[in-house]
């Protein structure tokens, strides 16, 4: 998810993996899930970048916006999946534009950010193979049972049916819990996996 959308905080390391010359897999649990999530994680950027648009509508700024200016235009909390995107194109236009000049950028922005998510989807599963997992593995899903996500379960065990035939395999994670001493010490005993690499360490 984090490769598809450049104001995600894990964009860099994610496509820090994309790129690696290693062979990539995900599941077909993996890949569903992803598009599922990534409809939502969309419609819920395009609603906040069209949201910070009417906000400026609606905000008194001049009619033409001079640099001196630039640090006074309102931007989305740093929290928000838009703020990079929004920050780096204010910082990049060049000054005086006029405030319709502006919104009409910022228009064109919402309508860039759609294009490239679907651009880098078609990138991501490029590089990505798909597994599909034929066997249930009932003793290894019963020894993960201490974590508390369902949905990790699933993928671990299907990168375990994997390990059967591609190994070392290692199962990269942005999930903190799952990078834990704890939690990583119990796949790592309990399945074929080789080993469990948070996603922050490829910066």
């Amino acid at each position: 998810m984090g490769y598809c959308f450049i104001g995600d905080n894990w964009n860099i390391s994610a496509e820090k993996v994309v790129q690696t010359e290693e062979e990539k897999y995900t599941s077909e649990y993996g890949r569903d899930g992803f598009l599922i999530k990534k409809r939502i994680y969309k419609k819920e950027v395009v609603d906040d970048l069209n949201k910070y648009i009417h906000f400026l509508e609606k905000k008194h700024l001049p009619d033409t916006i001079e640099i001196t200016y630039r640090d006074r235009i309102p931007k989305p909390s740093n929290k928000t999946k838009i703020f990079q995107p929004i920050s780096k194109l204010i910082d990049s236009i060049k000054y005086p534009i006029s405030r319709e000049d502006l919104l009409g950028k910022l228009d064109d922005l919402a309508v860039a950010l759609e294009g490239e998510v679907e651009k880098r989807e078609i990138s991501l599963f490029q590089s990505v193979q798909i597994h599909r997992r034929t066997i249930s593995y009932p003793a290894v899903k019963k020894a993960l049972i201490e974590i508390d996500d369902p949905e990790d379960i699933r993928l671990i065990v299907d990168a375990h049916d994997l390990a059967q035939t591609r190994n070392p395999l290692e199962f990269v994670s942005g999930d903190k819990d799952i990078c834990g001493h704890t939690e990583a010490k119990l796949i790592k005993t309990n399945t074929s996996i080789a080993g469990v690499i948070p996603l922050r360490t490829f910066y």
